[in-house]
């Protein structure tokens, strides 16, 4: 015979259940990065600003990205 308290156990226990369920689907979610390294001649790194800013940087607003980092190298291998 059920009693209440077990039915109540067996609905809070289902419950559980499907909360982890939930949270553990919510995780799945990645974020993707895009890393790209490219080389400059060095008599090319003025040009290679002016594209970017006249050309990719308003492309990349328009497609709606909302962040992007540029890193230039200072130590090593100075045209990467």
């Amino acid at each position: 015979m059920i009693t209440r308290r077990t039915n109540r156990t067996l609905a809070m226990g289902a419950l559980l259940l499907l909360c982890v369920c939930g949270t553990a689907a919510a995780q799945d979610a990645t974020t993707r990065l895009l890393v790209q390294v490219t080389y400059l001649k060095p008599e090319k790194v003025t040009e290679w600003r002016t594209l970017q800013q006249n050309e990719v940087v308003p492309a990349l607003k328009k497609a709606g990205v909302k962040t992007r980092t540029t890193l230039e190298t200072l130590f090593g291998d100075r045209p990467e």
